[in-house]
């Protein structure tokens, strides 16, 4: 059974989510993939539609046969169904549920991904480590594949210089 674990820095138990209920519960499990391989996915299911990337998509139109996409450049695209994949500050997302009110939220994060196999992360792992103002989170995305964050409190706009690894490293220094 799957659980997301939640610790303290030290080890201590805050809680615990068996999110391999979801099966039971909801009919599909709770799985971890990462956008290239969405992307991957999404691209295989079209099974050889048209389909065309680099574009900015600036509105669409939908009725009962279709949708029809509109982009920056003029041109347009028909299709079934639209996938409003664009981020948050898309227009597919504008559309759907009005402007964004985007409000920084004082957290920043550092991502990545590693090739790791170890007995503490089997498949299915989820942790969540919680310290004073920083918390690390890693789950396994694929066999032997595991992405991290480290998310902290500061302020908005910054930018990363040299010495990332080793900030993060001393900042989650004697975890547990």
């Amino acid at each position: 059974q799957h659980t997301a674990h939640f610790t303290t820095s030290r080890g201590d138990i805050l809680g615990a989510w068996p999110v391999g209920d979801f099966v039971e519960r909801y009919g599909a499990p709770t799985i971890a993939v990462e956008r290239s391989v969405l992307h991957g996915v999404l691209r295989d299911a079209l099974e050889g539609s048209p389909l065309r990337t680099g574009a900015q998509v600036v509105s669409f139109d939908q009725d009962p046969d279709g949708v029809t996409v509109h982009f920056a450049d003029g041109g347009s695209e028909r299709g079934d169904l639209l996938i409003g994949a664009d981020g948050i500050h898309g227009a597919v997302r504008d559309h759907l549920f009005g402007p964004a009110r985007n409000i920084f939220s004082g957290y920043i994060a550092w991502r990545g991904r590693a090739p790791m196999e170890h007995a503490d992360i089997p498949p299915g792992t989820f942790n969540a480590v919680f310290g004073p103002g920083t918390r690390f989170t890693y789950y396994d995305v694929a066999p032997g594949l595991v992405h991290w964050m480290s998310v902290a409190n500061g302020k908005p706009g910054g930018r990363d210089g040299t010495g990332v690894r080793d900030m993060l490293l001393d900042r989650h220094r004697g975890w547990a």
